[in-house]
Parts: C-alpha cells; sequence; structure tokens
C-alpha cells in the first residue's frame, strides 16, 4: 500500500505541469516565449529625449502579453548641472502575427540638478517631476531573428498653473533585441 501511494504521488508530479503543444507555430509571442527580456534603445517616447530601457515580457495567451518596462537617461550639462530620466511602464501586446498592437501607461521621473536654482530652505537643486504618460503603437518583431522595431504615439501629461494637466502629443521610435529565458 506504502508503494502505491508513492507510485500515485510521483505520477502526479510529473504530469502535473503544462503543456504548449496546441499553441500556433506563426505566433510570434509563442515563439519567442523563450525571449522574455528586451534591450531597446528608444528616441523620443515617454523618455522625452531618449532612454535606453530593459523590458520584461509575460505571456497571458496566445495573442496577449503584459510588458514592463523601466529606463534611464543621464543627461550631463556644464558647472556640476546634470539631469537624469527614469521611465517606467505597462504595456499590453495585442495580435497573433509579427505585428502587435501596444497600449500602455506610466510614468517618467525627470529631475534637473541646477546649482544654481536654490528651493525655500536654501537648498541647491530643482525638484524632481513625475510626468505620467499614455503609450499607442505598434511592435514589429524582424521575421524570426530576435530583433524588433516599436513606433508609438505618446502622451505625456505636464502641469500647467492655468490650464492644469493637460497632455503633449509625442513620438516614439526604438530598436531593440530579445533575449533569455
Amino acid at each position: 500500500m506504502r508503494k502505491l501511494k508513492l507510485l500515485f504521488c510521483l505520477f502526479l508530479i510529473a504530469f502535473s505541469g503544462r503543456s504548449f503543444a496546441q499553441i500556433s507555430a506563426n505566433d510570434s509571442i509563442s515563439r519567442l516565449m523563450p525571449l522574455r527580456n528586451s534591450v531597446y534603445a528608444e528616441l523620443g517616447g515617454n523618455g522625452i529625449i531618449g532612454s535606453l530601457n530593459y523590458e520584461r515580457l509575460l505571456p497571458v495567451s496566445e495573442s496577449f502579453a503584459l510588458a514592463f518596462r523601466v529606463g534611464g537617461l543621464y543627461l550631463p550639462g556644464h558647472d556640476e548641472n546634470h539631469g537624469y530620466m527614469l521611465p517606467a511602464e505597462i504595456s499590453l501586446l495585442v495580435g497573433r502575427n509579427n505585428l502587435k498592437f501596444e497600449g500602455g501607461f506610466g510614468y517618467t521621473y525627470f529631475k534637473y540638478d541646477d546649482q544654481n536654482y536654490r528651493d525655500n530652505n536654501g537648498v541647491p537643486g530643482a525638484p524632481g517631476k513625475l510626468l505620467p504618460i499614455l503609450r499607442l503603437g505598434t511592435r514589429r518583431q524582424l521575421g524570426h531573428s530576435p530583433f524588433f522595431l516599436r513606433s508609438a504615439f505618446t502622451f505625456i501629461f505636464i502641469e500647467s498653473v492655468t490650464l492644469g494637466k493637460f497632455p503633449i502629443p509625442w513620438i516614439g521610435l526604438s530598436a531593440g533585441y530579445n533575449f533569455g529565458k
């Protein structure tokens, strides 16, 4: 009886995994499922000037995937004035072919350390700003290679004293590489 229980437990463990045998071979998300990491350079977009980014892809189904992105850009200046931008975003990729539609939202933290600026306490350096971002665009996988291109309209929400928060339309272009598991 004890051997039968042990055999039953081993059987459950051995066959409790998920099978991917029914996923379409033409689906680029499932075809690149082992390549869930991406690095890319973006010109414009939610980095405003540009940014270098890392993204983690989490497939949800055959035609949907979530992408979590973090990035950064250092802006050198003169006379100890420098700045940086840190974009963070979550996107949804929709589509079954090499062309995916992408929609997402996130924030870009922007800080420029101007040593000539003083706050009310006399501390140098301008305060940082957190800019909300909305993205609508496409991502194209280049054939069966790990390279991809992205293009998007981004809307950066800037706060104004007279207008409140209002969106500024922007364009983002990216080129990147998928890798790793």
